[in-house]
């Protein structure tokens, strides 16, 4: 099977399947192409992450630890602190601590439920302990811990045998407890699924079937005398790098030489400063901040050209002239100067739009520099993903495996390598684990035939999720217990909810038989299967409609009332809840009609646009309706709920729980875990309470601890908790100062009041 064939049965497995799917080949077989196509034409809601800020950038997605809003640390797979590891300096967290010392916000949580796939790019560089918690916040946000990732399907893509995941000395002890390496391969949650492995073949970065071979042997640990001679004969004592560039293994020897050969440049400086806005960490920088040129400097373009294809991202040039305002290159191979512009790059966040209630991304910072970097040397870490032509190698002090292979694997040909260093190939390897899990791979005819059982899973799981009403009778019923809608006049409010809960209840035995139908059918591929599947989507879709009718009206008129703003936030995800329910059933059916017939799965199905602008107009529709109304009820008094503060803030029914927990004896973490909220909400409770005087600090802190940081309070002058935190020498929280800080107020309150 050729190349082609497999990126389409890898679109095939990731739009019609729901299998989990590790997307791999060697350097320059075209994965980044494979991605950006995917994420243009799948059906399936995406969102696109990768370990480092540069990856996330490069991928067109967030980094990991902003969308899955993860500590600094390593997970420990695990509910509670193992006692052997109390003494570790190492900071760290299991599942508890992840979930209420470090929760996902409701908007990350939003984004988390709406989304059928999650893309992982440069897979090589996830360690195992960040995607076990990656597993664990899907499972949470989505409250589905029955299934791996919660039901969302993971596609990686990567090269295993570039750089590895980045594990730090003492780190090591804590990993080694719960995995056997730091490989995402080895994550405890890949031993619950059947991983689809696809290996693209076709290179298209190197032409030379001598150098392809001699890649592939240095890859897999087989490499050869012949090939180590065949290397090194492209050793220079004395180096001719002319045009090439270096390849350095540390950031210092690349800094180095680029600043030592634009010192030597006899003409002037030019400072060309990027334009950064919003939010746009400094990790994420694509291009220098403050880029330094010189005439005659060696840059290299770090962006694709889109508009003329002059260029590609590692292509060289030359700095022709300079002004400033403008920059004039030579590029390498191209007789024409080129004027260079500049270039925005975009940090993203994935939000669910509040309008059409679909998944979108949103820009959140933008960094505007010319597409260039200093290129006389770069890294072999920051070169990952570029092409060169010509390139100075120097990996004598290579330190991390497959360095090597990612060095050599940049150049296109063997006649654009100069060595800097002979190569011992003793020195060359990659980790045996690597080259053992890369040799499951599955080959075309395995992927093909597997094919079908693959689709039909799928199909049988969407008929089960989207012909259920449980989701619905649970919220309703929620609802329901919790709040007193009979208090109110509306008969619309008074009967909308019972009256949906009675309709699910009513229809649940039905849809039970019906899926059973729909499996039967399906599974005796029975051509009645698409006839029976589009009638029962069309019943149900008719009745979600009017029941979204009803919940909309109740709420629109339940806002007209003061103090129900809790009840109408809860009786929109409710409205929520219907309308994807609804969307479900209008999807499945053109999605099977597709995959039965063997045809590609049509691009829009999964717009939720038509659907959000449909219900606009009825939200428009019952507004009207509601205005026109009766009389308004009495209990409709326009008053605005009154913000709470001070004495009365206190005297709250949160902040008395809170209280009465102190009282009984529990510690602020147990309160937090008991009441699912967060520490630092709990100790703000605390210290509030503190200042009121409600609540004496003795009741969460010894006599010393207290003398201790009052005494530190006087002595020192601090301007801020952080000073105060490092002169107590950390042996304290920030929540603790804070308790402190209450009720040293307090106190100096009452003796300026006597």
């Amino acid at each position: 099977m050729g190349t082609i064939d497999l990126i389409q049965t890898a679109t095939q497995y990731v739009n019609s399947t729901q299998q989990h799917i590790f997307l791999t080949g060697k350097a320059g077989t075209g994965k980044t192409t494979f991605l950006r196509n995917l994420a243009a034409n799948t059906h399936k809601r995406y969102a696109i992450v990768a370990p480092t800020g540069i990856a996330a950038l490069n991928a067109g997605g967030v980094t990991i630890h902003s969308q899955f809003l993860l500590p600094l640390g390593t997970f420990l797979p695990i509910d509670q602190q193992p006692d052997q590891l109390t003494k570790t300096v190492h900071p760290f967290f299991t599942r508890k601590s992840l979930s209420y010392r470090h929760p996902m916000s409701s908007e990350k949580k939003k984004v988390a439920r709406e989304i059928d796939l999650l893309i992982i790019d440069e897979v090589s560089m996830l360690r195992a302990d960040v995607l076990d918690a990656i597993d664990y916040r899907l499972r949470s946000a989505r409250s589905n811990f029955q299934q791996p990732f919660g039901g969302v399907q993971l596609l990686f893509i990567g090269d295993l045998f570039q750089l590895p995941p980045v594990v730090k000395d003492q780190e090591k002890y804590l990993l080694n407890h719960y995995y056997t390496s730091a490989f995402f391969f080895n994550a405890l949650v890949l031993q619950q699924v059947q991983l689809v492995h696809i290996e693209l073949q076709k290179i298209f970065r190197q032409k030379d079937d001598v150098f392809v071979q001699l890649l592939n042997h240095v890859r897999t640990n087989q490499i050869t005398s012949s090939d180590v001679q065949e290397l090194n004969k492209h050793y220079q004592q004395k180096p001719d790098v002319g045009q090439a560039i270096t390849l350095t293994t540390h950031n210092r020897q690349a800094d180095e030489i680029n600043q030592k050969a634009l010192d030597e440049l006899s003409s002037d400086y030019f400072h060309y400063e990027a334009s950064v806005s919003d939010e746009f960490p400094e990790s994420m920088y694509p291009v220098d901040l403050d880029l330094s040129l010189k005439v005659g400097a060696r840059i290299m373009f770090t962006k694709n050209d889109t508009k003329t294809n002059r260029y590609y991202n590692g292509k060289m040039a030359t700095v022709l002239k300079l002004t400033k305002s403008s920059i004039t290159v030579a590029i390498d191979e191209d007789s024409e100067p080129y004027d260079l512009e500049r270039f925005t790059w975009e940090n993203k966040k994935y939000e669910v739009s509040k309008d059409s209630k679909e998944l979108e991304e949103e820009v959140i910072g933008s960094f505007r520099q010319y597409p260039i970097k200093l290129a006389w040397a770069i890294t072999i870490h920051k070169s990952q993903g570029l092409t060169f032509d010509k390139a100075c190698i120097d990996v004598a002090r290579a330190f991390a495996a497959g360095q090597v292979y990612v060095a050599l694997s940049r150049l296109r040909s063997l006649d654009g390598l100069i060595l800097k260093q002979p190569i011992d190939g003793s020195s060359i390897s990659n980790d045996t684990q690597v080259v053992d899990f890369s040799a499951t791979t599955h080959s075309a005819a395995q992927l093909m035939t597997a094919l079908p059982d693959f689709q039909a899973s799928y199909l049988e799981s969407l008929i089960r999720q989207t012909f259920q009403l449980e989701h619905i009778i649970q919220q309703a019923s929620y609802l329901l217990n919790k709040y007193a809608f009979g208090q109110f006049e509306s008969d619309e409010i008074q009967r909308a909810l019972p009256e949906l809960r009675q309709l699910c209840q009513r229809e649940r035995k039905n849809m039970v038989t019906f899926q059973a139908q729909l499996v039967r059918l399906l599974q005796e591929r029975d051509a009645q299967f698409q006839i029976r599947l589009k009638k029962g989507s069309g019943y149900y879709a008719r009745l979600l409609w009017e029941s979204t009718k009803s919940i909309t009206r109740m709420r629109l008129e339940l806002a007209e009332y003061s103090k129900t703003k809790a009840m109408v936030t809860a009786l929109e995800e409710l409205e929520q809840q219907l309308l994807n329910t609804y969307h479900d059933l209008e999807k499945v059916v053109p999605l099977a009609e597709a995959i039965v017939s063997e045809k590609p799965v049509p691009e829009n199905i999964n717009s939720k646009a038509l659907l959000a602008k449909r219900h606009k107009e009825l939200v428009g529709e019952l507004k009207l309706h509601v205005a026109a109304a009766s009389k308004k009820s009495s209990l409709k008094t326009g008053r605005k709920k009154q913000v709470k503060t001070g004495a009365d803030a206190v005297a709250s029914e949160t902040y008395q729980k809170t209280l009465s927990m102190v009282k009984d004896g529990l510690k602020p973490e147990e309160i937090a875990d008991e009441r699912g909220m967060a520490e630092s909400t709990i100790y703000g409770h605390l210290s509030k309470l503190i200042g009121a005087g409600e609540l004496d600090i003795a009741k969460l802190m010894s006599p010393d601890q207290l003398d201790s940081i009052l005494h530190a309070m006087d002595e020192i002058s601090f301007k801020s908790l952080s000073e105060l935190k490092a002169a107590l020498d950390d042996q304290y929280s920030y929540n603790e100062l804070r308790l402190v800080l209450a009720h040293r107020a307090k106190k100096m309150k009452e003796e300026k009041d006597d």
